[in-house]
């Protein structure tokens, strides 16, 4: 009975030991966890202020394209008018033309003459 005692002795201070050891390195691992942990918030935090800063960026960018369109329009609309006038002019010039020729053929015809 008195080596059954020695024994649970030398067994219970052996199962101390090893919950100390695991209590270290669990408390080590806890450690290192909260460390990574910090390190990935300030990588958060990083992120998040360059988001801010591009999400800055792109509106000045829209607010800039935004008379850029509007005067890209108007030249739009006034490129369209004047292409419309030149259009209209190339037509009574095509048939002024037209009519020149015609006048000729029948001079030509009048006079004789052979091309």
């Amino acid at each position: 009975m008195e080596d059954n005692r020695e024994q649970l002795a030398v067994s219970s201070s052996e199962v101390k030991d090893y919950v100390e050891i695991e209590r270290n390195v669990l408390r080590d691992d806890l450690e290192n966890l909260n460390l990574r942990y910090g390190n990935l918030l300030k990588k958060q935090m990083k992120h998040e202020l360059e988001m801010d800063i591009l999400r800055m960026e792109n509106q000045d960018l829209r607010e800039l394209k935004e008379p850029c369109a509007d005067h890209k329009d108007v030249e739009i609309v006034t490129l369209l008018r004047i292409n419309r006038k030149l259009h209209v002019g190339k037509e009574e010039k095509d048939l002024e033309i037209a009519r020149l020729r015609e006048e000729i053929r029948t001079l030509k015809l009048r006079f004789g003459v052979e091309d």
